[in-house]
């Protein structure tokens, strides 16, 4: 493949990977985090997609999952913090 066929599939695929990301529900929670949170989550998300298993049936992304939530509770905790609802 020549530079710019690589380039033209590269586009491809993020607008298709932005497109399918944005339909999601799960975003509406990141989206409300904290702009650091999300750009560590972010670094995150896209660590473990692109990590490749060594074998097979082996989940090595598991302790990265759990890195993710642990970040986005965090993240949700201290939105919270400051919201007050009238009783």
């Amino acid at each position: 493949m020549t530079p710019v066929e690589v380039e033209a599939a590269v586009e491809r695929l993020m607008d298709k990977l932005e497109k399918w990301v944005i339909v999601q529900p799960e975003m509406l929670m990141l989206w409300n985090a904290d702009r650091d949170t999300r750009k560590r989550v972010c670094s995150l998300i896209a660590k473990e997609l692109m990590i490749i298993p060594t074998r097979e049936g082996q989940d090595l992304n598991r302790p990265m999952r759990r890195k993710i939530t642990r970040e986005m509770l965090r993240a949700e905790r201290k939105w919270w913090k400051d919201i007050s609802l009238p009783s």
